[in-house]
């Protein structure tokens, strides 16, 4: 069990409607003090890590409902990808206890190793209510001044239009052995697939992971039982 013991830095998120939100930061320093993408909410009571590395959040910045986020801490089991591809994390209490047999770590550290800034003690129910009635929007958030950040927020274009897909999917092809004496074979195109899905497959067949760009024709000269299209950004 651990206690953050950091100073509190005040940081501010400005949609880019020109609304203000204040609070503190936590995780990475944000590249020049501002951190921009489109700001979401997500409703979820627990399952905050697998939310933070589900390629599905690439370009976003990710505003939990749940007030008290980080209580049971992080471990790498629950990593739902390779990296996080969100953009920064909303919180309104980031908990200084963690407390779980299963934590390795507590949230905020997961949110340095992976590079993601985010803000706490924001007024989440206010922002949530002000996304829910306006729409997601661009934003961003960080330690710079209220102008800066204003600026940016109103210069973010977003995810509409952006090929996102592209900074999620794998590489190369990747082959996950099957878990029972199946002999399917499924080839899974990766659209920002997430572990826990070719998890739950590898126990029907064996899954070959490839990347989003693979044509029909490769994909049929593999021979699958079936073809599965995972879910993505966008």
């Amino acid at each position: 069990m651990t206690i953050r013991t950091a100073s509190v830095r005040e940081a501010a998120l400005v949609l880019a409607d020109g609304t203000l939100f204040e609070g503190e930061v936590i995780g990475a320093e944000p590249v020049g003090g501002v951190a921009g993408g489109e700001v979401v909410f997500n409703t979820v009571l627990s399952g905050y890590q697998e939310v933070i590395t589900d390629p599905s959040y690439a370009g976003q910045i990710i505003t939990f409902t749940y007030p008290h986020i980080g209580n049971y801490g992080v471990t790498d089991l629950d990593a739902e990808s390779r990296a996080a591809f969100c953009r920064g994390v909303v919180v309104r209490d980031l908990a200084r206890r963690r407390s779980n047999w299963r934590s390795t770590d507590d949230l905020d550290a997961l949110l340095h190793r992976l590079g993601i800034p985010g803000i706490a003690g924001v007024d989440t129910r206010r922002l949530t209510r002000h996304i829910r009635d306006a729409g997601a929007m661009p934003g961003a958030f960080g330690t710079a001044d209220e102008v800066t950040l204003k600026n940016a927020a109103a210069a973010e274009p977003g995810t509409d239009g952006i090929d996102l897909v592209s900074t999620v999917t794998c590489a190369e092809p990747y082959e996950v052995p099957c878990t029972t004496d199946s002999t399917r074979r499924i080839v899974a195109l990766d659209f920002g697939i997430k572990t826990s899905i070719v998890e739950q497959l590898s126990a029907y067949a064996h899954i070959e992971v490839v990347p989003a760009s693979t044509s029909a024709a490769d994909i049929l000269a593999r021979s699958p039982h079936g073809v599965f299209l995972s879910n993505g950004p966008g």
